[in-house]
């Protein structure tokens, strides 16, 4: 569920951007406080690259300059740098 959300939101973020969904976005802030959530979304982070088209993916243990919710997973959070 985290994984389709994230790539939700940036669909989304692209979409409202019109930009195009191939566009490369050069970092990706991923936050979540739940430790087994970081580990298995870094265990995914090539996944996330691929289908965000991020150039970097950070995973942090905040949520504090992270300004999009992800509302499938309560606790995730993202920003998105172009």
């Amino acid at each position: 569920a985290a994984l389709m959300g994230i790539a939700t939101a940036v669909r989304r973020y692209k979409t409202d951007r019109r930009a195009r969904l191939s566009t490369p976005l050069r970092a990706l802030t991923v936050g979540t406080a739940d430790e087994s959530l970081r580990a298995a979304l870094s265990a995914a982070a090539l996944d996330i690259r691929s289908v965000t088209r991020a150039e970097e993916v950070r995973l942090v243990a905040t949520l504090d300059g992270l300004d999009i919710e992800i509302p499938e997973t309560p606790g995730l959070r993202i920003h998105i740098a172009e």
